[in-house]
């Protein structure tokens, strides 16, 4: 879903309160995992935040569990993670490498600037859905909650003069 994103977003087991501008301060780690939060992607996928580990990710399917954490890939059973890598094709190769490769193709990176945006908004969503403790509707397309000013209010905040973006671009 790197260039799209979910559809409604969610926190269960309770609410947060948003943070002030200011350093994180006691409770913090805790805010990463409480409550939990959910995100419903096309296709009837949801993926829960929270679960598996710190540096990674665990895909549960009907075939079985893929594990990826920090370059290093295991499943159960070990037959899937084997198909999923096999159309890998820059499986080895690291960020720099695939960058610095692509400055001279003109290729799309494996990881660009769109693939981190969305994937920096997915947290924001858990962030906003925590402190409003309700389902949010997301339109990724528009990159807003519709018809839901209150939740809208905290995709953006005022910045200080002279850093306004105009109006108008």
């Amino acid at each position: 879903m790197d260039e799209a994103g979910p559809l409604e977003v969610w926190a269960e087991g309770g609410k947060l309160t948003p943070p002030r501008q200011t350093e994180p301060g006691p409770g913090y780690n805790k805010a990463c995992s409480v409550p939990k939060v959910f995100f419903r992607y096309p296709g009837d996928i949801v993926m829960e935040l929270g679960s598996g580990p710190a540096g990674g990710v665990v895909f549960v399917g009907e075939k079985g569990t893929i594990t990826v954490d920090r370059g290093k890939v295991k499943s159960d059973p070990a037959e899937i993670a084997e198909e999923a890598l096999k159309n890998a094709s820059k499986a080895g190769e690291s960020h720099r490498a695939n960058w610095a490769t692509c400055i001279k193709s003109r290729a799309r990176p494996v990881a660009d600037v769109e693939t981190g945006h969305r994937s920096a908004t997915v947290c924001h969503l858990g962030n906003i859905a925590r402190w409003l403790g309700r389902k949010l509707r997301w339109d990724p397309a528009k990159e807003e909650f519709p018809d839901d000013a209150e939740a809208n209010a905290y995709l953006d905040r005022p910045r200080r003069k002279p850093y306004e973006i105009p109006e108008t671009l």
